[in-house]
């Protein structure tokens, strides 16, 4: 240790402190003109596990690439990825659309190659320009007529169902009431209908033959309801 304290220090010049290689005598112009081989230094048996997993076409194998952060791993795995899609045949496309009857369970749908962008495309293009046709469709006088015609409809088939109702209730004294909450069943007394107070300061006998009278009433207007939708 002594001997090398007693050596003296000598400066070193500029030029020697650096490496200075002839560019004449690479084969190249750029680096990018070099042929790429992926490879992991050290790693070489983790390159070829990666390459077997691509290799298995079976459903239900995956691979998984794991190690520390800035080895590298992500974007050597993205080069070997690229160079063997380079001879596979351009996988099909895959959308997905929803489902109006579950919300929760879109619909998948395969296309061929390219199509799945041009798909998407022509539903942005017709979600934009459908509120407008919509409004042109429905102002229309074709449309206005089959309205008239299905309300027509409507009012005939809710007469009918209604009709058997109303005629129960005028053999009980009742009548069948439309108001905006919908409708419902009121006992009569000398042509008009009773309130919930009058009825509650008759006899026992009377109150108890109206609440009768009320309870059939409604069990048949709920079935009517019923066959009145189905034939809708």
């Amino acid at each position: 240790m002594s001997d090398i304290k007693s050596q003296p220090i000598q400066e070193l010049p500029p030029e020697s402190l650096r490496r200075v290689c002839d560019p004449s005598s690479f084969a190249f112009d750029i680096t990018d003109d070099l042929p790429f081989e992926p490879g992991i230094i050290g790693q070489d048996r983790a390159v070829e596990a990666i390459r077997f997993g691509l290799d298995i076409t079976s459903p239900g194998f995956n691979v998984f690439v794991m190690g520390p952060t800035g080895s590298g791993r992500r974007s050597i795995l993205k080069r070997i990825v690229e160079e063997k899609a380079q001879g596979e045949a351009v996988p099909d496309d895959w959308v997905y659309v929803m489902s109006f009857a579950e919300p929760t369970v879109p619909h998948a749908i395969r296309l061929p190659p390219g199509r799945g962008r041009q798909f998407r495309g022509s539903m942005e293009r017709f979600s934009a320009a459908l509120p407008d046709r919509l409004q042109l469709a429905f102002d229309t006088d074709r449309y206005a007529s089959a309205r008239e015609e299905m309300e027509q409809q409507y009012r005939a088939l809710e007469r009918e169902a209604l009709a058997s109702v109303e005629a129960a209730c005028r053999e009980r004294n009742c009548v069948l009431v439309r108001s905006p909450a919908g409708l419902y069943i009121a006992a009569l007394g000398e042509g008009d209908l009773l309130s919930p107070e009058a009825v509650s300061q008759l006899d026992p006998d009377e109150r108890a033959r109206i609440q009768h009278n009320l309870d059939y009433l409604d069990d048949l207007l709920d079935d009517s309801i019923v066959r009145w939708r189905i034939s809708l």
